[in-house]
C-alpha cells in the first residue's frame, strides 16, 4: 500500500477516536448535515481525498467532494512540511502554492472549527505516532 493511502486510512481512524471531535459533532451547535462533505484535500499530482460526516462518524474516501465546508489544494512538498511540523497549517494554507476555498453560507463558527479540526488532526497524529511520522516522511 502506498504511504499516502495508508496515511489516509489511519487519519480516518484517528478522527473517529478523537473525543473532542465526537463531542463537537454531538453538540447542539453542530449543524453539519448527515452525509455532508466536511473537508476536501487535494495533494497536487497525488490525489484528492474527502472527509464526510455520516452517522456522526468521519469517513474518508478518494475523490472530489460535492461541496465541502473547506477545500485545500496543496503541493506534496508543502503538505509534507505541515505534517512534519516544519510549517504551520495556517501559513501553508495562505502560501501562494496553495488554494483554500470555503462553503461560505455553511462555514459558520461551530462547523468551521470542526472542519479545521479535521485537518489539524493530521499534524497531531504525526506528532504522536512515530510509525505515522515515518509514513509522512516517505510520501
Amino acid at each position: 500500500m502506498k504511504p499516502l493511502q495508508e496515511f489516509i486510512q489511519r487519519w480516518e481512524r484517528y478522527l473517529n477516536q478523537d473525543t473532542v471531535l465526537k463531542k463537537r459533532n454531538d453538540h447542539i451547535k453542530s449543524t453539519i448535515a448527515d452525509g455532508k462533505d466536511v473537508f476536501e484535500l487535494e495533494v497536487k499530482d497525488i490525489g484528492t481525498f474527502t472527509v464526510k460526516l455520516k452517522d456522526k462518524n468521519f469517513h474518508l474516501r478518494t475523490g472530489k467532494a460535492e461541496q465541502p465546508l473547506i477545500s485545500w489544494r496543496v503541493p506534496l512538498w508543502l503538505y509534507k512540511k505541515v505534517l512534519l511540523g516544519e510549517e504551520r497549517i495556517a501559513f501553508a494554507m495562505l502560501d501562494e502554492a496553495s488554494t483554500v476555498s470555503f462553503d461560505t453560507p455553511n462555514f459558520i463558527h461551530w462547523n468551521g472549527a470542526t472542519a479545521l479540526g479535521v485537518i489539524l488532526m493530521t499534524r497531531e497524529m504525526v506528532k504522536r505516532d512515530p510509525e505515522i511520522k515515518k509514513l509522512a516522511e516517505s510520501m
